[in-house]
């Protein structure tokens, strides 16, 4: 990651010692969804679970990420479809002013402008990000056996890098892509499968909805996972 890519319109994004504010952002992703299994406790803790949920997302906004903004919305989509039905008029319109609150905090920042790259103009971080995704199939097709482990942006650059292109890469920006091209097809298999058992072994208990805050947090990891290499972090695993 670009050192500059820390600060956005001279902002410095919030980062929590981690080293990378996309790897704070899935972390935050995470406890916004972990924070409402509060609430499945016992009923009068959903509005701590609010109180926390607002304050996390406010510092969601400060990291700028865009990824763990997706990751978030995945998670939170995740724990709505599980949550139980019909909901409380007063509970309804707690969340619909966390909401809210976490939105009018984006526009102070000015974080909007950034999640509105790549829509309304190109961003560089987002063609960039396509044109290693599109190598990932070839790269594992052409090393059935892998390129091996912290080789993938090295072996994208070395062959797969487009001749007029010089940027640099550790990773494929992509947790999933990179581990799938580092690792030969028999670990490739086991990464696959321990995701589809991931999802099976959550959704499996989705009938009692205490499911449905676990699935929630595994889905934002994914999602973060996929649109930057943050699955590295061990914070992110606990």
């Amino acid at each position: 990651m670009d050192g500059a890519e820390f600060f956005f319109e001279g902002v410095r994004r919030l980062d929590w010692g981690l080293g990378n504010p996309n790897k704070t952002a899935a972390l935050i992703a995470e406890g916004m969804v972990a924070v409402w299994v509060l609430a499945y406790i016992r009923q009068r803790l959903f509005w701590l679970s609010a109180f926390l949920f607002t304050v996390l997302g406010c510092c969601l906004v400060l990291t700028f990420s865009r990824g763990g903004l997706a990751a978030c919305c995945a998670g939170l989509t995740v724990l709505v479809a599980f949550a139980p039905r019909p909901w409380p008029r007063r509970k309804a319109l707690a969340v619909l002013l966390a909401v809210t609150a976490i939105a009018v905090c984006a526009v102070r920042m000015d974080a909007h402008r950034r999640y509105a790259q790549g829509v309304l103009r190109e961003d560089r971080s987002i063609t960039n990000r396509m044109t290693l995704w599109k190598a990932a199939p070839a790269m594992m097709a052409d090393a059935p056996k892998g390129w091996g482990a912290g080789n993938a942006g090295k072996a994208y650059m070395q062959w797969y890098q487009p001749l007029d292109r010089t940027e640099r890469y550790r990773t494929l920006v992509n947790s999933h892509l990179t581990w799938l091209v580092e690792f030969g097809w028999l670990l490739r298999g086991f990464y696959l499968s321990g995701w589809l058992a991931v999802i099976l072994l959550c959704g499996a208990g989705g009938a009692t909805r205490w499911a449905a805050v676990p699935l929630g947090i595994w889905t934002a990891f994914g999602a973060a996972s996929f649109f930057s290499s943050v699955a590295e972090s061990p914070w992110l695993w606990g």
